[in-house]
């Protein structure tokens, strides 16, 4: 159902809080180490969770990425040319506002924000629509439902951005899998725009990745995927009996921060059909982020079909936006 507003809609494309049907889920929890894909974390408490982590200033991904778009968003405009703007995960789209501004003076700008959380999307399209006045139209759907729709109804050429990095959220299967749809919801000549956090100290991601003295943000936000994950698919985690940890795993460039359960305890999953009984101090991976250098993502990006543009480095916190055409 389609509910509109003057140059605001709110596209819900079927059951779009169901997450399909749960196949990653099963096959993640039935791996070793067991696992529960990142986009299992945002739900509208999961995203509230994560934008308040942005906020921290222990995070300096997003601090550094809000700098490296407010900095270069009349470039990276320019450089896409492009007056369609499609964002996958927009969340509250607070860093995409730079992008926005610059967008603002073309003729009949359009910003498609796409997430699986329609309340989410409620308040950050009118929000964006009081402060920009342009076109909004909200989807709210998988991000492989809302490409197909973007892809069949429109016909303006546009540029995809992927922000906060999201790219290392995948291991090595899932960025394939992922750079495949969005290679295939593009024509040739659109543009495609991720931001991506590059090789840097390990003591730097730990500050990173753990809650700072007095906070709770990231062990709530860890937690909620299992609340998130019971009310989804009837499931039994019992939310007391787990406590989160971060490491950083040298061999494949990744924090692994994970879910760790405080006694044996047997876990019910009924609309997967599956269970299993997760053993004291058993870990469960909720939040992969692998780093790269920038010939790695130049080089698995430009695998999937397209050519870099252009990129930009903060050389300080190694974290770029790269921009690429679809050839």
């Amino acid at each position: 159902m389609t509910r509109r507003e003057p140059n605001v809609t709110i596209l819900r494309l079927g059951d779009s809080s169901s997450l399909a049907d749960g196949r990653d889920l099963r096959d993640g929890l039935h791996g070793i180490p067991r696992r529960i894909p990142s986009h299992y974390g945002y739900d509208r408490r999961g995203s509230e969770l994560f934008d308040a982590i942005t906020r921290l200033p222990e995070y300096f991904l997003a601090h550094v990425e809000t700098e490296l778009l407010k900095q270069y968003s009349h470039d990276i405009m320019s450089i896409t040319g492009t007056r369609t703007l499609i964002e996958l995960g927009s969340g509250s789209a607070r860093k995409t506002r730079h992008l926005l501004d610059s967008l603002k003076s073309s003729d009949r700008p359009t910003f498609y924000p796409v997430d699986i959380s329609e309340e989410m999307l409620r308040v950050s399209a009118h929000r964006l629509f009081a402060d920009f006045n342009f076109s909004i139209h909200a989807i709210a759907a998988p991000w492989d439902q809302g490409l197909r729709w973007l892809r069949e109804n429109v016909t303006d050429a546009y540029t995809t951005t992927f922000l906060g990095s999201g790219i290392g959220n995948m291991d090595p299967v899932e960025r394939g899998e992922f750079l495949n749809m969005v290679t295939r919801s593009l024509k040739t000549g659109d543009k495609f725009l991720l931001t991506a956090d590059l090789h840097k100290t390990v003591a730097e991601f730990e500050r990173a990745y753990v809650d700072p003295p007095g906070q709770s943000l990231w062990g709530n936000f860890r937690i909620n995927r299992l609340a998130h994950i019971n009310r989804l698919f009837d499931a039994n985690f019992d939310l007391t009996r787990y406590y989160d940890a971060s490491i950083y795993n040298a061999d494949t460039n990744t924090v692994e921060a994970g879910l760790y359960s405080t006694s044996q305890q047997n876990i019910a999953i009924p609309k997967l059909g599956i269970s299993f009984t997760l053993k004291k101090n058993e870990r469960i991976i909720v939040d992969y982020a692998v780093k790269f250098d920038r010939d790695e993502i130049k080089n698995e990006v430009e695998s999937y079909g397209f050519s870099l543009l252009k990129e930009w480095v903060h050389g300080p916190r190694q974290y770029g936006v790269f921009a690429f055409v679809k050839c």
